[in-house]
């Protein structure tokens, strides 16, 4: 049985740490509460992509709030040009359309 998934939704252990650290600096630099801290988890390792060291990984915040999926932020700033502070406006507004 194969799993078909959007591989946008991979990365790396490395990103997710990063970006957790790219989030945080939003949080403390702007005031807008996002769950007072990020940690990337994971409890399932599939879909992965190993030979490429790439994991379906999602964020857990401080509050609670769980699975907000590390590669599809990483995408839509990508998709927006680098600009994480819309990115990051639009995670604290449950929008990652």
């Amino acid at each position: 049985m194969s799993i078909v998934f959007n591989p946008n939704q991979l990365a790396t252990w490395q990103q997710a740490k990063d970006l957790a650290a790219q989030i945080d600096s939003f949080r403390q630099a702007t005031g807008v509460n996002m769950g007072g801290g990020v940690v990337p988890v994971t409890t399932d390792p599939e879909p992965n992509d190993a030979a490429n060291n790439e994991y379906w990984l999602r964020f857990r915040f401080a509050n609670g709030r769980s699975g907000v999926n590390v590669g599809l932020i990483l995408d839509k700033i990508r998709r927006y040009g680098g600009n994480t502070l819309y990115v990051f406006y639009s995670i604290n507004s449950n929008d990652l359309s």
